[in-house]
């Protein structure tokens, strides 16, 4: 759930297993600790032992180029990136980019119980953004309301 700028200024030694280190664009030198899953730790330490195979000197985590002509990868080049991989998937929806990605994210957090305030801290939106980013519809609504009011606990008492 990164920015495109955040992704693009990653740096090698950014990433510390299991967490990657993020700049935030608006403070230069503030870096915030995120937590990455197994699986996209492992295709990092695979993506790095590439690298060094090929003895790529540019600091950036991920470049364009190969040998001493390596470079960091630039926002088009991510943005081609995302479009490709949705391509790829046969999701045709032009607007589904780095964005969509971010508020899916948060979504999905939220309907598994991480609050607001977690969500500001971690992906360090503010909680008013937050709350724009989640997405919900109106069954979420519907089962999350009947579930908590008192007046449906005898209802959902006597439903298998």
């Amino acid at each position: 759930m990164l920015r495109r700028i955040e992704i693009m200024r990653l740096n090698v030694e950014d990433y510390q297993r299991p967490f990657i280190l993020v700049r935030n664009p608006a403070k230069r030198s503030e870096y915030t600790e995120r937590i990455l899953d197994p699986k996209t730790c492992r295709l990092l330490d695979e993506y790095l032992k590439l690298r060094r195979r090929l003895r790529v000197k540019c600091p950036a985590l991920f470049i364009t180029g190969r040998g001493h002509k390596a470079r960091r990868l630039s926002l088009k080049g991510l943005s081609d990136i995302i479009k490709r991989i949705r391509e790829e998937a046969g999701i045709d929806k032009p607007r589904a980019g780095w964005h969509a990605h971010r508020r899916g994210g948060i979504t999905i957090a939220h309907r598994e119980g991480v609050s607001e305030k977690l969500l500001s801290k971690y992906t360090g939106i503010t909680p008013e953004i937050v709350k724009r980013y989640i997405r919900l519809d109106h069954s979420d609504a519907i089962q999350a309301f009947s579930k908590a009011h008192p007046f449906f606990k005898e209802t959902n008492k006597s439903q298998p």
